[in-house]
């Protein structure tokens, strides 16, 4: 999650937070309703914590780094 860039990032995002930043570029926007456009497009919210304990896999970070990797692939292609 350090990578400001990275385009998952957006997937991490509250949806005040993407509102703020969807009304930053200039789409006038409430988080009431990207709620409800996610929620048409099939999207659901995650909690934002921990609900049991988990161990972290070894490959973690690789496995991040490979989704963003075809994330940005798929995004350069357009």
């Amino acid at each position: 999650m350090g990578d400001p860039m990275m385009p998952l990032l957006w997937s991490s995002k509250s949806l005040r937070h993407l509102a703020s930043e969807l009304n930053q570029q200039g789409h006038q926007v409430s988080h009431t309703t990207v709620g409800v456009l996610l929620e048409e497009l099939g999207y659901s919210l995650q909690s934002t914590h921990k609900t049991r304990d988990v161990e972290t896999h070894p490959d973690r970070n690789s496995q991040f780094e490979f989704i963003n990797s075809k994330a940005q692939a798929f995004m350069n292609e357009k």
